[in-house]
């Protein structure tokens, strides 16, 4: 994963203007590797920049997912947007108790080297498993002890 400084460095590349709520996105991204919606972000960012705008947010995510420091991903297990600074190869699980969306590293996965998939052009792939997290689990667990 890139620093602050280098995706700053390579969006004035792409001329983008840098100003206060751009370095706060970038920030919150790389400070909250959580997998934010675009809401997410902006809740976060106007605390300490209220007049940032969603446009803004939206436009400063777009413009990170163009360079390709960031991934626009559409999960199929909760029909939202998120986003993510990791670009590393990777699965998710989404909690439908809590509602987080947690990296799965060691998860099976088809990558575009599984020759299962070979001679066709892989633009995009995304496995979302979806149930109870570990810790909502235990959480229901504790209740049911305690009743």
């Amino acid at each position: 994963m890139k620093s602050k400084d280098e995706i700053l460095e390579k969006l004035k590349e792409k001329e983008v203007k840098i100003t206060p709520q751009r370095i706060a996105i970038i920030d919150y991204l790389i400070k909250n590797p959580i997998h934010p919606t675009a809401e997410n972000v902006y809740i976060a960012v106007s605390k300490k920049h209220p007049n940032i705008s969603l446009a803004t947010v939206y436009n400063t995510l777009e413009k990170l997912e163009a360079i390709n420091e960031i991934i626009k991903l559409k999960m199929p297990c909760n029909n939202k947007i998120h986003f993510e600074y990791n670009l590393k190869p990777h699965s998710h699980f989404y909690c439908k108790e809590c509602h987080k969306l947690l990296d799965i590293w060691d998860a099976p996965n088809i990558w575009p080297d599984d020759k299962r998939i070979a001679g066709h052009q892989i633009e995009e792939a995304n496995l979302c498993y979806k149930g109870i997290c570990k810790d909502c689990l235990k959480n229901t667990k504790k209740s049911e002890i305690a009743t």
